[in-house]
Parts: structure tokens; C-alpha cells; sequence
């Protein structure tokens, strides 16, 4: 103990102050040693501020939008790593966010930037890569058009985790169904562009247990149906949906059933159900363990599972 105090009091605190935010930044990189590696949002904001002062003239603006922007970025992902449901709907870490809204938007100069199964890392260096290969005209107008919708998917992401609490149909589609996370790329998108009502997400949810919870893993064909949205809209990614059901619907039932034990759809199904009839989810704050007795006689569980799902 006192080797370490020793240690401690030898130690020289020191602070450099440079008024270029793009010289900072470059300069924490070079110097930083502190025993754990930067976040993914610290490399992120480094690489585009990097590109803004080298390409951008970013004392203009740029270099303080950024830092603006992800100033913003930091205290929202703060609030969702507080959330009391975060590891009941996968756990999300920073990666994870980045990685979704990298599949989830088209950017003028950049596709998407990877297939479900990729990894952060390996997006994140295919991101730079393509930013090499951005023309210099249009490389500060992707810079402000993605920082910006960046901050927009993680807060959109917030704003549907805290309706949890507040809207019954968000609490059964993503608590209770817990709904697989490949379709967090177009659900976010359709949450910042004020497009996800709740009918949509009993959509996703319908769909979430034909193509995840009946024994089937449609991953690619979870993870592309943004292509749908982004190209023919709301209605076309709807559309897109309900024929999937349709074409797996059979197998889908029987084996929902035969998995019931061990499938959060049949508590989503039981649960969208009664409280439907019965009303008493519709309180402004909603315990998600309040059981709701059926008050009806039961159908048989292949054809109430089939039944709810094309409904």
C-alpha cells in the first residue's frame, strides 16, 4: 500500500489546452495510454473529425458540429445503457446501435455497409475505407447528413425503449414477445421518420414469431426488409411482410405450438389477446408481470396461434 501511495504522490497532473479541436483530438490519439481502448463513438468521432479538418476545412464549423453532435450522442447512449429494459431487449451496447443504423440508411457516396452477421469492427473498418473513397465535393455534406442521422437512431432508439412503460403495444411487442434485434434496423428507421404507429408494431411482432420463434432463423430475410421500406415505403414494407407470413404461415403455426413451452410468442399472443378484450393494459404505467386471466373459452393452440398471427 504505501509503494502505491508513493507512487501516486510522484505522479504530475498536467493540462494542455489547444484551441483546434481537430489538433486535440489527433493529439489524445497519439498520447492515449490510459489501460483500456477507445470507445467505438470515441474512434468514430476521431475518424470524422480527422476528415473534416484534413479535407473539410473544418475550423469553419464542421469540427465543432461533430463534436456537437456527439456530445449529444454520448448523453443519450448514457440514458439507454440506464434503462430498465436494455437487457431485456438484447442487451444493445454502443456497437450494436452503430452496427443497425449502418444497415439501416443509404448515404449519398456509401451503401450499406454490411450483411447481418458482420461485425463492429469489421463495419467500422469498411467505413473508413469508403470515406477514403468519397469524392472531396461531397465528402462535407455526408459528414453533417450522417453525424446527424446518427444522433437521430440513437435517440429514436431511446424514445422506444421509454414507450415501454407507457404504451401497451410497445411493451408486448418488445418486452414481452421480445422481438430478435435484426429488425431493429428498420424499426428505428421507421421510428425517426414517425412512421411506426401500433399497428405497424404488432406487424413486426406477427412476423418476429414466424420468422424467429416458430423454430425457423429468416436472419437475412429479417435484416433486408429495410431494402423494402427504403425503396417502396411504409405500405411496401408492410406489404413485404404480410406475404412472408402468408408463404410460411403453416409450418409456422404447428411449430409455435409445439415450442410453446419455450417461446415468448405464446405469452405475446396470450397477452395481445386479452388484454385487447379486456382493457386493463391500457393504464398510463404498465406492469409487464400482470397477469390477465383469459375470460373466454380457449381455441385449439394450432388455430389460435394461426389465427392471431395473420390477423
Amino acid at each position: 500500500m504505501n509503494e502505491r501511495l508513493e507512487v501516486l504522490l510522484e505522479m504530475v497532473l498536467m493540462r494542455l489546452e489547444e484551441p483546434d479541436l481537430g489538433r486535440a483530438i489527433r493529439t489524445f490519439q497519439s498520447v492515449n495510454d490510459r489501460g483500456v481502448p477507445l470507445l467505438l463513438l470515441d474512434k468514430l468521432k476521431s475518424l470524422l473529425i480527422y476528415y473534416s479538418n484534413t479535407f473539410c476545412d473544418g475550423k469553419r464549423g464542421l469540427d465543432q458540429f461533430i463534436n456537437d453532435h456527439f456530445g449529444e450522442i454520448f448523453k443519450i447512449f448514457a440514458k439507454i445503457k440506464k434503462s430498465n429494459h436494455i437487457s431485456s431487449v438484447g442487451g444493445f451496447d454502443e456497437g450494436d446501435i452503430f452496427r443497425y443504423h449502418a444497415g439501416s440508411q443509404r448515404f449519398d457516396g456509401i451503401e450499406f455497409l454490411g450483411h447481418y452477421s458482420t461485425s463492429t469492427e469489421d463495419i467500422y473498418e469498411k467505413f473508413k475505407d469508403e470515406l477514403k473513397e468519397i469524392k472531396k465535393s461531397k465528402l462535407k455534406s455526408f459528414i453533417r447528413s450522417y453525424v446527424s442521422d446518427l444522433k437521430n437512431f440513437y435517440q429514436a432508439f431511446l424514445d422506444l425503449l421509454s414507450e415501454i412503460d407507457t404504451n401497451p403495444t410497445t411493451l408486448k411487442v418488445m418486452l414481452i414477445n421480445t422481438i430478435n434485434p435484426l429488425f431493429f434496423n428498420s424499426l428505428i428507421r421507421l421510428k425517426i421518420d414517425n412512421e411506426l404507429d401500433d399497428e405497424t408494431l404488432r406487424l413486426f411482432a406477427k412476423t418476429d414469431i414466424v420468422f424467429f420463434k416458430s423454430g425457423k432463423k429468416m436472419r437475412t430475410t429479417a435484416y433486408n426488409l429495410i431494402d423494402e421500406y427504403l425503396e417502396k415505403g411504409k405500405e411496401g414494407l408492410k406489404s413485404k411482410m404480410i406475404d412472408q407470413c402468408r408463404n410460411h404461415i403453416e409450418l409456422a403455426s404447428w411449430q409455435s405450438v409445439n415450442n410453446a413451452s419455450n417461446s415468448s410468442c405464446f405469452h405475446y399472443v396470450f397477452f395481445e389477446k386479452n388484454c385487447q378484450e379486456d382493457g386493463s393494459c391500457r393504464s398510463q404505467k404498465i406492469d409487464p408481470w400482470e397477469a390477465i386471466l383469459p375470460r373466454k373459452r380457449a381455441h385449439h393452440p394450432h388455430q389460435f396461434i394461426r389465427t392471431e398471427i395473420q390477423q
